[in-house]
């Protein structure tokens, strides 16, 4: 099972690329073409990256191993070395559903902003006992 960083944490890039798609829309009925193109692919490409970017950042939860991808970099985390799972939320995060989870094993691991932290955490138990 694969949980993804979470998208609330970076709301504010979400909020520019709609900022961006209702200049698109505006430039647009105000007949200047080439700003409508201009922020409407300005507005598609910065899309594309933030999907990107978030799906490059994963915990992937095996039946031997967890998985931690952090853009290139990959760290399997055997469930024989962990020791205990904490989680950290704020107020706020509890109420978006993301948090930071953290492994406690031989190194301690941590990755933020993960969507479904309490879900990912009561999966990886499953696979602890």
């Amino acid at each position: 099972m694969k949980f993804s960083i979470s998208r609330w944490h970076y709301w504010w890039a979400y909020l520019l690329i709609i900022v961006l798609a209702l200049f698109a829309l505006w430039f647009n009925d105000k007949a200047y073409d080439l700003l409508a193109w201009l922020a409407g692919t300005i507005t598609i490409l910065l899309l594309l990256f933030f999907e990107w970017f978030v799906r490059c950042n994963q915990i992937k939860v095996g039946t031997v191993h967890i998985e931690i991808k952090q853009g290139k970099k990959k760290t399997k985390i055997n469930y024989n070395d962990i020791s205990d799972i904490e989680l950290r939320q704020t107020k706020f995060q509890k109420i978006l559903g993301f948090g930071t989870i953290c492994f406690i094993a031989k190194q301690h691991f941590e990755v933020e902003n993960v969507e479904h932290v309490n879900k990912a955490k009561r999966q990886i138990e499953k696979y602890l006992k």
